[in-house]
């Protein structure tokens, strides 16, 4: 009503105002004109006044229903914060102080903050632990981060199974540190038992501090490289498609380097014979992390680590086609 009212008055403002200058023109008569624009200029100061309607329907789409999305997440003790975005988007976060995930998790360690959230479009749930560490260093933090994580996932699996969470996503949190950072740690299901399926992406990691983001990198390599497996060559050379994609290690002989930019292509050697030769080839790619990263030669020996992708094909100097396992390599030591 208030708009229509403004509206109306500024219209009839300028009419009158139009009439005015008509009969300035015409040196007839100027009260009409002039009781019209104080008309116009009352009826503008009332539309202001006028607070503005609402109509009840519109308010409908933001009323969260608790009743409904709290037997979702029916954690004893718990603090309840719903929250409504749009209309169709809703969820409720609340946080756990008590009951069979708390006293799992509080078991291992006591500094978390446990969030349950529950998303009402997808009928999930999702587990937030916030997991709070102070040791002495950067990397010391990092460490004992990963140790927590790695219990948790041993040992929690069943109450997060009862629970129904689809994911736990544990982040890394320092006490008393004012910096960033950006670092988590994702388990989900696999029969029965919650395994870590994933880590932050690394450009994300970038945005941390310098020193928690060392000390990440670290963890990170380190847990790679021991999730990493040792096959043998003639398995994966015979049976390439079923160790596709799995994570593996090698020992070898360096008896190729193709260069190109930070690009580097390789082909090793891995199986060591009785008299030191060594034999049994693999096709190895890799990313330089940094320009100034030290070369690989040939000749060098090398422990190599990285994902198996398949075979690789090229042909050989005396015309031949040749197929041999290939390995896109993450991390490397120089042993020699």
């Amino acid at each position: 009503m208030s708009t229509f009212l403004g509206l109306l008055s500024i219209l009839g403002f300028f009419a009158c105002l139009v009439w005015l200058i008509i009969r300035l023109f015409k040196r007839s008569g100027r009260k009409k004109p002039l009781m019209g624009l104080g008309v116009c200029v009352v009826l503008f100061i009332v539309a202001i006044v006028i607070p503005p309607s609402f109509e009840s329907g519109n308010t409908k789409s933001t009323v969260v229903e608790p009743e409904i999305l709290i037997e979702k997440n029916s954690s004893e003790g718990a603090t309840v914060n719903p929250v409504k975005t749009t209309k169709g988007e809703s969820r409720i976060e609340t946080e756990v102080t008590d009951g069979e995930v708390f006293k799992s998790i509080s078991q291992i360690w006591t500094d978390v903050k446990i969030v349950e959230v529950y998303d009402e479009e997808a009928g999930s749930i999702l587990a937030r632990i916030d997991v709070y560490v102070n040791e002495a260093s950067p990397l010391d933090n990092a460490k004992k981060y990963i140790e927590i994580v790695s219990s948790i996932s041993d040992n929690c699996s069943d109450v997060f199974t009862k629970a129904d969470y689809n994911k736990v996503v544990l982040h890394f949190k320092v006490s008393n540190f004012e910096g960033s950072i950006f670092f988590f740690t994702e388990l989900v299901s696999k029969d029965g038992k919650y395994f870590i399926n994933g880590f932050t992406p690394y450009d994300i990691i970038a945005l941390s501090d310098g020193e928690y983001q060392k000390a990440i990198d670290l963890i990170l390599e380190d847990q790679y490289k021991q999730s990493c497996e040792q096959y043998q060559y003639k398995d994966i050379a015979r049976n390439p498609r079923e160790y596709d994609g799995k994570k593996a290690f090698f020992n070898g002989k360096v008896i190729q380097v193709l260069e190109s930019g930070n690009q580097v292509d390789l082909r090793v050697n891995v199986t060591k014979g009785e008299y030191g030769f060594y034999d049994d080839t693999i096709y190895v790619e890799y990313q330089r992390k940094d320009v100034n990263e030290p070369r690989i030669l040939e000749d060098d020996i090398i422990a190599i680590w990285g994902n198996l992708d398949g075979l690789e094909t090229y042909t050989a100097v005396l015309g031949q086609t040749v197929s041999i396992p290939k390995l896109k390599m993450l991390y490397y030591e120089l042993i020699n």
